[in-house]
């Protein structure tokens, strides 16, 4: 059997013009794409541009929420009280939701975002939370995210479908979590490297971790993303690697 992988990429974040188009052309790229809405960036604008061009290139379409914070990107762990993230979350899903069927398209899955993302990983009572609000707001939805996390196992008690993704160009610790971006090198940014992690995730063969030993992650998606200059060409790269190896690219 041959063997295929999902490709995502985090979209609609950067309100500029350059960045609208990058997010566009990677659309070319992907088989899913996760789409902003809301919480650390992203507009009603936005979200409907990026439901129109993925659904003209035939792209799986998530959700993106996150801790209300847009000043911090939604990248730092923030104290929010249960119900007001219950209430951000479900506003952010239920929004792009409505757009997406104003479109004729749907949201089929949801990706939490930054600190959210990285959070639900081992909080179970936060993780708890997400999958609860997804399962309110459309029982029909996935969830993305770290495999052999509390989300993970949240996902499974609520009978809620998970897709375990992984990263292409972050580091990972021992644990299998990603390493802090405050730690120097835990983004990838050499060719070599990424395609070396690319090609092992796919196979199930084992990674090197930040601290020099090897694990093994699972992944049905990897995640490419989109948020710098050289975000479009990294895609193209790694598309021609997967392509190259007989491996076909599908959600």
């Amino acid at each position: 059997m041959s063997l295929l992988i999902d490709l995502n990429s985090d979209l609609g974040e950067m309100p500029d013009p350059l960045s609208r188009q990058r997010d566009i052309d990677i659309l070319s790229i992907v088989s899913s794409c996760n789409i902003a809405c809301g919480g650390h960036a992203g507009d009603e604008e936005s979200m409907r541009l990026m439901i129109i061009h993925a659904a003209k290139n035939k792209v799986r379409i998530g959700a993106h929420p996150s801790y209300p914070d847009k000043e911090n990107f939604g990248r730092q762990s923030i104290q929010i009280d249960a119900i007001t993230l219950r209430n951000s979350l479900h506003q952010q899903i239920s929004t792009i939701i409505t757009i997406a069927k104003e479109e004729s398209e749907r949201i089929t899955y949801v990706k939490p975002h930054g600190a959210l993302y990285n959070d639900c990983a081992d909080d179970t009572a936060l993780a708890q939370i997400l999958v609860r609000v997804i399962k309110d707001t459309d029982n029909g939805l996935s969830i993305m995210g770290l495999p052999n996390s509390q989300l993970e196992k949240a996902a499974q008690e609520h009978n809620i479908g998970y897709i375990a993704e992984a990263f292409i160009d972050r580091r990972y610790t021992l644990n299998s979590r990603l390493q802090s971006r405050s730690k120097e090198g835990a983004v990838i940014t050499d060719k070599e490297q990424q395609r070396l992690q690319t090609l092992a995730l796919i196979k199930g063969h084992p990674i090197t971790t930040a601290e020099g030993k090897q694990i093994s992650i699972k992944a049905q998606s990897l995640c490419m993303h989109s948020d710098s200059p050289d975000a479009l060409a990294n895609a193209e790269y790694i598309r021609a690697i997967i392509i190259e190896n007989n491996i076909e690219i599908r959600a």
